[in-house]
């Protein structure tokens, strides 16, 4: 009987070894930096559980899309703004299947305002 429950015990240990974990990611900052009257350097922070199934980071500006190289915080240089203007930018991850995003604002430093 006692070899019966450790067969058992055992069975029940493999199944909830083989038991893959829900995968979870959150965009969980993000700012802007660097900020001038023509640029801005993006700046944002992902958890997730596998980042090994992330397969995207990036920005999307407008209608443009600014690729970041991957890791936990990535970042991207945006040039050719205009001066004194707000823009409207969203972080994003694609990863399992899935995309998360963060949306934030950034704008632009007047003509003659210094950094």
């Amino acid at each position: 009987m006692r070899s019966f429950f450790a067969i058992v015990a055992l069975l029940l240990v493999g199944i909830a070894c083989d038991k893959e974990e829900a995968f979870t990611c959150k965009v969980v900052d993000s700012e802007a930096t660097n900020i001038t009257q023509t640029s801005a350097t993006l700046e944002a922070t992902i958890n997730a559980s596998d980042f090994g199934k992330v397969e995207r980071v990036g920005f999307m500006v407008g209608d443009d899309f600014y690729k970041a190289e991957l890791g936990r915080v990535f970042s991207v240089v945006v040039d050719g703004l205009k001066p004194n203007t707000e823009y409207e930018y969203l972080a994003f991850v694609n990863a399992a299947g899935d995309t998360w995003t963060k949306g934030d604002t950034v704008r632009t430093l007047k003509e003659n305002e210094e950094p």
